[in-house]
């Protein structure tokens, strides 16, 4: 436990250091020193929505040409308008993460310090940049004001501003003249420019705003919100069929749905695979289309050589985000039992991502997967210290203690992951399988049927039924579940050659007949 409550850097470093794989390791002690900088006390939290509470916080080695771009404020007061003031600032993060030579943070991080009070020095030492731009935004009719502001992180002083007043219809131009304006700021740290028209947009604004609302309910990352999300896209499309952001979007809002196990994957991603296709012919946002057509062609159809060559395409694209190097790692290199090359695109999310709950909680399944107990017990524990209403950490902590043995603490984690996600499904699954394996089969099986049931009004994948069956030692009734889960496409069976609980039947042929079938090594 001696890392919980360091800072994320702090954690990636020592990580780095102790990786299994001496390979993956430093070279030198200069290499690790360079990386990890000099000591300096802090006082107090950068954040209050940041729960980091740190006696001592050391400074990071911090590039040249890096930044965040921070919340936008809503000057006008209107709860519409707040989705506008983010979507703005999120927009402005893609449009500077096509600068080759600039470092971009992502939004899971950076609206981390949404109202931050502060010292803003301190939020750059946290998320490890040279700048940081803030600005507002207030819409009064069709006309928009929005007021940008580029801040040297280090020193706390301005660097360049400007308030724009312009019609709403003319918001990408302002979107594009920030870029640009933060571009020649930064002149001789990078050489870069700025195109206009960077972004595939529409002429419909309602289509727009929809596209805007919908990427704020999918960042909130519950069912309900990304159940919203694709509803809005939807409708954005069906407003402007060309719109073809909104199409990447929503094959990534489908794809989401597909892997949280919220809908059965043949309902959503044969249309998500037509999306990102059409996407990606309209060339749209490749992090996004790519990505997800990543996902879909390896965890439905387990192509995994197509899989992987859209996987890179959308890490290695001017606009590659934390999440297509995450799935990448999660849902294909982890599944395929390739550690060392899912800790590299892990890295990379962190690069992009530092604080985000669910790329370091990427991070703890990853040792999970490796069979490293006390390593993802140790940055899940993190997790949940920095994020403690983070409630798949408390989920995926409570099945790492069950793998190590310590099924008591596994079902208090099981329950504070109740008390976070509502009704959820993995989590019943897990209480299931932790039961079956303590010798309380009955209890276990009381679950199963709990299941069943619930799976008569909606999608409850076949593998977290097989786990329970698999934990009981009914190896007959683990089997046909694996079966069906096969035949429904589920998206989850790819982890059966890394489920501690399938090793009694792990040598059993029908077992390493599925395995075959889906491209997967049994463990």
């Amino acid at each position: 436990g001696a890392l919980i409550g360091a800072p994320s850097h702090v954690v990636d470093v020592v990580m780095h250091a102790l990786a299994n794989d001496p390979a993956d390791r430093y070279d030198t002690v200069a290499q690790l020193i360079d990386d990890l900088g000099n000591t300096s006390s802090i006082a107090g939290s950068p954040s209050s929505n940041v729960r980091n509470s740190l006696p001592v916080s050391v400074e990071p080695q911090v590039p040249h040409a890096s930044i965040a771009v921070l919340p936008f404020i809503n000057v006008g007061g209107e709860p519409a308008d707040e989705i506008l003031s983010d979507g703005l600032a999120e927009e402005l993060i893609y449009a500077l993460a096509r600068v080759s030579d600039l470092r971009v943070v992502a939004r899971t991080s950076s609206f981390q310090f949404r109202n931050y009070q502060g010292d803003i020095r301190s939020v750059g030492k946290e998320l490890r940049v040279s700048s940081l731009l803030e600005g507002s935004v207030r819409r009064q009719g069709s006309r928009l004001r929005v007021t940008a502001r580029l801040v040297d992180a280090k020193t706390g002083f301005e660097k360049w501003s400007q308030r724009f007043d312009n019609d709403f219809t003319d918001v990408f131009a302002v979107q594009d003249e920030i870029s640009r304006s933060i571009v020649s700021a930064l002149e001789g740290t990078i050489h870069a420019t700025v195109s206009t028209n960077s972004r595939v947009k529409t002429a419909d604004m309602t289509a727009y705003e929809m596209f805007l609302e919908a990427r704020f309910n999918w960042n909130q990352r519950t069912t309900a919100s990304i159940e919203r999300s694709q509803e809005l896209l939807s409708n954005a499309i069906e407003r402007d069929p060309t719109f073809a952001d909104a199409k990447a979007a929503l094959a990534e809002t489908m794809v989401t749905l597909a892997v949280y196990g919220a809908v059965a994957p043949t309902e959503v991603l044969p249309r998500a695979r037509q999306l990102a296709l059409d996407a990606i012919e309209r060339r749209a946002n490749p992090g996004a289309a790519h990505g997800s057509l990543g996902c879909i062609l390896g965890m439905y159809d387990h192509d995994w050589a197509e899989a992987e060559h859209h996987f890179l395409t959308a890490v290695k694209s001017s606009s590659a985000t934390a999440t297509a190097a995450q799935w990448y790692a999660a849902n294909m290199l982890l599944p395929m039992k390739r550690f060392d090359e899912a800790h590299v695109q892990l890295r990379n999310a962190r690069a992009i991502d530092p604080i985000s709950p669910s790329v370091w909680c990427t991070q703890g399944i990853a040792h999970h997967a490796q069979g490293d107990h006390a390593t993802a017990r140790q940055v899940l524990t993190m997790v949940i210290e920095r994020h403690p209403q983070f409630g798949m950490a408390h989920y995926f902590l409570a099945r790492v203690q069950a793998d190590a043995g310590d099924r008591a603490s596994a079902l208090a984690s099981l329950d504070r992951a109740d008390a976070l996600l509502g009704e959820s499904m993995e989590a019943l699954a897990a209480r299931g399988v932790i039961l079956g394996l303590d010798g309380q089969a009955d209890e276990a099986r009381q679950i199963l049927t709990r299941l069943d049931s619930k799976a008569e009004g909606r999608y409850v994948s076949q593998v977290m039924r097989a786990e329970i069956e698999a934990a009981t030692g009914n190896s007959a009734g683990c089997l046909a579940r694996l079966d069906e889960a096969l035949a429904q496409h589920a998206t989850d069976l790819v982890w059966i050659g890394s489920r501690k609980v399938f090793a009694a039947i792990e040598q059993d042929v029908h077992f390493r007949s599925i395995a075959a079938a889906i491209g997967v090594v049994p463990r």
